[in-house]
């Protein structure tokens, strides 16, 4: 199992369920989509930057060496370190 920690900034509040999605392991890189429910239209709802976070346990094929996380407007990739 690995645990990934997903730091991120989504434009306004009301913004919900902030989660790590596993889109593709091949046992040396896994693809995460760090991805939020936005806010219903209706809905007032400050405009700024605000702050998201989300946690995921991931049971790993093979022997991961790194994670590719991508969002809507960035993306990057991290080792693993065991």
């Amino acid at each position: 199992m690995i645990q990934l920690k997903a730091k991120g900034a989504v434009p306004t509040g009301g913004w919900t369920k902030p989660r790590l999605h596993l889109l593709h392991n091949d046992g040396h890189v896994m693809t995460v989509e760090f991805l939020a429910t936005p806010p219903p239209a209706e809905m007032t709802v400050i405009d700024g930057l605000v702050p998201v976070a989300a946690v995921a346990e991931i049971k790993v094929k093979g022997r991961a060496s790194s994670v590719h996380v991508l969002a809507d407007q960035n993306e990057m990739t991290s080792e693993v370190t065991r």
